[in-house]
């Protein structure tokens, strides 16, 4: 339990630093009900006050002795992550304009530019679908989500599809290399 403890304060200052980028002040009002404490004027809802509550419910779970309390406190510190995680990547998708080239542009960009771009792509999409996979896994162990129609199942799938369609216009440009 400590090791896990440990990996997840690990990785809460990069959590920081992404909403900070994305969101320097959060409402209340965009967050689920009572799983945060409520800002005032000195103390707002900030994402370092975020992930130090975050911190001090870890110490406090490494240090409780009660199997339902440790539970409940992590399932609490699980959805606080999990919340601010989707705030990030709401705020990030938002904020991101589409980045369309001009045509002449793609028109001069090289084959080995676009070669270079699809092995990139197929690389995240891989990445991306072995990390839904061992989610996946990890949630039919625990019999959470046996339904096929589960979201992560679905984004697994999507992913899966994809990874497919761009390995086979990999091999159609690359001739199978």
């Amino acid at each position: 339990m400590s090791s896990l403890a440990a990996d997840l304060l690990a990785r809460l200052p990069e959590l920081e630093w992404k909403l900070s980028q994305c969101c320097p002040v959060m409402s209340i009002q965009s967050l689920p009900p009572g799983l945060f404490s409520k800002p005032d004027e000195l103390h707002p809802l900030t994402p370092k006050r975020c992930v130090d509550e975050i911190k001090a419910d870890l110490h406090q779970l490494t240090t409780t002795k009660s199997q339902r309390a440790a539970q409940f406190l992590g399932n609490k510190i699980l959805q606080k992550i999990n919340v601010l995680v989707h705030v990030t990547q709401l705020k990030t998708n938002q904020s991101k304009p589409a980045r369309q080239r001009p045509f002449g542009l793609r028109a001069l960009s090289t084959r080995q530019q676009w070669l270079n771009d699809q092995k990139e792509r197929l690389a995240h999409l891989m990445a991306q679908e072995q990390a839904l996979s061992r989610a996946w896994e990890a949630m039919t162990v625990q019999k959470r989500a046996l339904d096929i129609g589960h979201p992560l199942h679905q984004q697994w799938c999507d992913v899966k599809r994809q990874v497919s369609l761009a390995q086979e216009e990999w091999v159609r440009a690359t001739g199978g290399s």
